[in-house]
């Protein structure tokens, strides 16, 4: 056995006994639950480069839905796709579901931050080496600063897929490889930034977030009337010409994670005021339905009784059955003051359903006002009852703009001169050309 020979095997014998040690230790553990691969591709079937996907959130909302249908797509189209998530946190069970290859860690129970983020690298640090990652692809700021720092003298590209709308601290984006924001009005601000400040981000890119849309659009309901739908709830719709009105998102102000505050307040209170109006001065007849879950709901629960109007307003929770409510009610509202995009406009939109939405958010690019639905003034409640009382009042209307919102999410509307790649083929295309530049 020749000297070099004796060198790679005493190194291949220490990887072999120094990696359980690492992976059992507390503070750095990490599972790669291996069992729930999906079956194995067809062997002529080339695999692509290795991906990294990092979303380390506590909550389940359209940031991390993004990350999920994103991992999907690359696994399903050969890469040896990777995603390191919060042990035991929703987007972990739904990853699960998926039979998808996964890491989970649980170092944010560790109370100083400085432990934390050392374990976090060391983690990031094994999973790139083992896996022979090309590309790590992070959901905020603060994740890709890690991941840079966990990765130096490694060969990869960092990506940043950023969901925020409000003020950017640009010092987080430094020296990123690549750079991908799902809000359009975003893209410039990055662009000037980089120029301005020298951030050294090599691409930048604009594209809308993914979703899982083929759950809308092959939805088939059950054979329910809308009463019984929601009589599951214990929620009483009784009064048939009265519309429902739903609305998808979790009850928090500020998302606080300890990784960066991405997440922007939902500002649901608007909505209960705006059905106390409707309802005791304009003598209108609505329900709505609020699915998601979070520190604010009791505080919204309490404010509808407040107002005496708690039995025409329905606590639905969490959910995964969003297709469903969707196509059991008759508008969309989604009352954020900072929404970078909103998937779930889209998701109306695939269920035929009008949107109300706040302008300067999201809402400019997924609704097309007076066509598919209504963008009304940020935070101004008299907008918000004027815009909804002339859908309340015009069932005609709300189809028509239903039927709007679907041939315009699909990309089939006449009305769209500038037709937005919505749907997953078109984005996903985007996605791997932009990979492709980065990485070769």
């Amino acid at each position: 056995m020749t000297k070099h020979v004796k060198k790679i095997f005493f190194y291949i014998l220490f990887l072999l006994l120094i990696q359980p040690i690492m992976y059992a230790h507390d503070h750095n553990h990490i599972e790669l639950l291996s069992a729930c691969c999906p079956p194995q591709r067809s062997v002529h079937k080339q695999k692509k480069m290795s991906v990294l996907s990092i979303f380390t959130s506590h909550w389940m909302g359209g940031a991390e839905m993004c990350a999920l249908a994103i991992h999907k797509l690359l696994h399903q189209a050969s890469y040896n796709a990777y995603m390191l998530v919060y042990k035991d946190s929703p987007l972990q069970k739904y990853i699960q579901e998926l039979y998808l290859p996964h890491y989970t860690t649980n170092v944010f129970l560790q109370k100083n931050k400085n432990d934390w983020e050392q374990s976090i690298k060391q983690q990031i640090r094994i999973i790139c080496c083992t896996r022979k990652i090309k590309l790590v692809q992070c959901h905020t700021p603060a994740m890709a600063q890690l991941v840079r720092a966990a990765t130096q003298g490694l060969r990869l590209k960092i990506v940043l897929m950023y969901h925020g709308i409000d003020a950017i601290d640009f010092s987080k984006f430094e020296k990123l490889d690549g750079v991908i924001t799902v809000n359009p009005s975003n893209e410039p601000l990055i662009r000037q930034a980089n120029n301005q400040l020298k951030l050294g981000i090599k691409k930048i890119t604009q594209i809308y977030p993914f979703f899982n849309e083929e759950r809308f659009l092959k939805f088939k309901p059950k054979k329910l009337t809308r009463q019984d739908f929601f009589k599951q709830y214990d929620f009483d719709v009784s009064e048939h010409d009265a519309p429902v009105i739903s609305m998808v998102a979790n009850f928090y102000g500020k998302l606080k994670n300890p990784l960066g505050d991405y997440a922007s307040r939902k500002n649901q209170e608007l909505l209960i005021r705006a059905l106390h109006v409707l309802i005791n001065e304009c003598g209108k007849k609505a329900y709505v339905v609020f699915l998601g879950d979070g520190p604010d709901r009791a505080s919204c629960a309490q404010l509808s009784k407040d107002l005496g109007i708690d039995q025409f307003i329905c606590f639905a929770g969490f959910c995964k059955e969003v297709e469903a409510f969707l196509y059991y009610t008759d508008i969309h509202v989604l009352t954020s003051a900072l929404e970078p995009l909103g998937i779930v406009y889209l998701e109306a939109g695939l269920m035929k359903k009008p949107s109300l939405g706040a302008c300067g958010t999201g809402a400019d690019y997924t609704i097309v006002d007076g066509v598919t639905g209504f963008i009304f003034k940020n935070n101004d409640l008299k907008d918000v009852v004027d815009k909804l009382e002339i859908l309340i009042d015009n069932s005609a209307l709300r189809i028509k703009m239903g039927h709007n919102a679907f041939a315009f999410v699909t990309g089939r509307d006449s009305f769209n001169l500038k037709k937005r790649a919505f749907l997953a083929t078109n984005k996903f295309q985007k996605l791997e050309a932009f990979y492709k530049q980065l990485c070769f």
